[in-house]
C-alpha cells in the first residue's frame, strides 16, 4: 500500500520528493522535500506526515485527504522560510 500511496501522490507532486513508509497497520509516515528559490536563494523545505488510513473512505478519498495536508504544511513551510 506505501508504494499505491507513493504512487498515488507522485501523479499530482512531480516537484515533490516523496517517501511512504509503512508504520504499523493501517498507519504511514510520508516525508516530503522540496526546494524553493527566493531571492536568488534555494531554500530547503522538509516535513513528515503521519497518516491513519481510513478504511471508511475510498482509496481517491484517503489520497486527497493526505493532498490536503501536504498542501497546508507546503504552504507553512513556503511562509515560514520566505
Amino acid at each position: 500500500m506505501a508504494d499505491k500511496i507513493n504512487e498515488e501522490l507522485e501523479k499530482y507532486y512531480n516537484n515533490l520528493t516523496i517517501e511512504v513508509e509503512y508504520i504499523k497497520i493501517k498507519t504511514y509516515k510520508i516525508f516530503i522535500t522540496t526546494n524553493i528559490l527566493n531571492n536568488r536563494k534555494v531554500k530547503n523545505i522538509e516535513f513528515c506526515i503521519v497518516y491513519k488510513w481510513d478504511d471508511k473512505m475510498t482509496t481517491s478519498a484517503n489520497i486527497e485527504q493526505i493532498k490536503y495536508y501536504i498542501d497546508k504544511n507546503l504552504i507553512k513551510g513556503f511562509h515560514k522560510e520566505v
